[in-house]
């Protein structure tokens, strides 16, 4: 079936999007700084940035999005620079094992919500294909070296973080509803680097006296992860359920390996292989559980 030219420009917005996404964790590994100020400067870069066509975009604006759906964008940047500060913290902690696969738990949270909140019924092979989807992603993290499951600081800080990751998918998908990419981009990014910057405040990480190779990582953290690549997904956000787009995400780790081959020359086993490849088998179930979810509903318009 040939999809319509939208549904075609959205979709690709989406791989674009995971594809750029795909290179945050290794800028991050090639800066000389704490996760948690590289997430900060790849904030403050990006609101900084976009100041600008946000002023423009929003004086231009007719209709001005209501007050509550303007709390609910910085609530949303709330909720994400939460995600960042935990999951980085959790990095720091125990490592990259334990915090990175519960924070993959996010797509559960919007799922049960997007059931609770938006009354979407999802189909069983949603919940399937995330199995799947999580199971790959739990191969290509586990195999690394530590295979027993600790519920210790890192795991927690790495759940909380998969959680707020869900909730911030889920106000998305309501709030874009109201208000344009450029504006809900803006508002979220620019809470979300308030937020880490408490966060920096109370773990007392510097926020100078870094080299010049990681000032330029930080540039391109902001202009191509966060301006490019997120502003990207919020346009994809506007146009697709959160419990389509945060399974998807599940494909980062997977990007995140063809890069670290490519530009760092790491070195990946065949279970990296073999858990890449059920993560995007996964994510391809999960895509057609909806694909029939939209298709019986219109069968049902049609036929009421």
């Amino acid at each position: 079936m040939k999809l319509p030219k939208d549904k075609i420009i959205v979709y690709s917005a989406l791989g674009m999007g995971l594809l750029i996404i795909g290179l945050a964790a290794i800028f991050i590994k090639l800066a000389d700084a704490p996760g948690n100020v590289s997430t900060f400067y790849r904030m403050l870069i990006a609101s900084a940035a976009m100041a600008i066509p946000f002023a423009f975009n929003f004086s231009k604006t007719v209709q001005k999005p209501p007050v509550r759906i303007i709390l609910l964008n910085v609530l949303a940047g709330f909720l994400f620079g939460l995600d960042m500060l935990m999951w980085s913290t959790g990095l720091d902690i125990t490592g990259a094992t334990m915090p990175t696969l519960f924070a993959n738990t996010a797509p559960v949270w919007v799922g049960i919500s997007a059931m609770i909140i938006f009354k979407e019924k999802l189909h069983k092979n949603f919940w399937f294909g995330l199995l799947v989807a999580f199971a790959g992603t739990a191969i290509v993290i586990l195999q690394s070296g530590n295979n027993i499951i600790k519920v210790n600081a890192g795991s927690l800080l790495g759940l909380g973080a998969g959680f707020f990751y869900g909730m911030y998918y889920i106000i998305t998908q309501y709030a874009r509803k109201f208000i344009n990419t450029i504006q809900y981009f803006w508002t979220s990014t620019t809470a979300s680097a308030l937020t880490i910057m408490l966060g920096l405040l109370i773990f007392n990480h510097p926020v100078t006296g870094y080299n010049t190779k990681t000032w330029l990582l930080f540039l391109v953290m902001g202009i191509i992860v966060q301006v490019c690549g997120w502003l990207l997904l919020n346009y994809v956000q506007g146009h697709l359920p959160a419990a389509l787009v945060s399974p998807t995400m599940l494909g980062q780790p997977v990007i995140t390996a063809f890069f670290a081959i490519l530009l760092l020359d790491e070195k990946f086993s065949v279970f990296d292989v073999i858990g890449g490849i059920i993560v995007i088998a996964g994510i391809f179930v999960v895509h057609r559980s909806v694909a029939v979810n939209n298709k019986l509903k219109r069968n049902a318009v049609n036929t009421g």
